[in-house]
């Protein structure tokens, strides 16, 4: 599995604060990851943590190895 963030446009380009959270809900609730980013600018985006799961659900290869998800970026002339 791959989670991603992508900073698309806002009205007042700052960097954008988030907390990320992969939460395991069987058999019961458990958070298994957290970690809080900062995207610094518009068309950013950035992988916050990659994971592979077994036949048991049991999380593991836990890293953050960039992956680009988004083919094109917005600025036109990029």
């Amino acid at each position: 599995y791959v989670v991603n963030l992508y900073y698309y446009t806002a009205a007042q380009p700052e960097p954008v604060e988030a907390l990320v959270k992969v939460e395991k809900v069987n058999p019961t609730l458990q958070t298994v990851f957290v970690k809080r980013v900062t995207l610094a600018q518009q068309d950013e985006e950035m992988t916050v943590v990659r994971f592979s799961l077994d036949r048991r659900g049991k999380l593991s290869d836990l890293n953050d190895l960039q992956k680009r998800l988004t083919p094109y970026g917005l600025d036109p002339n990029a």
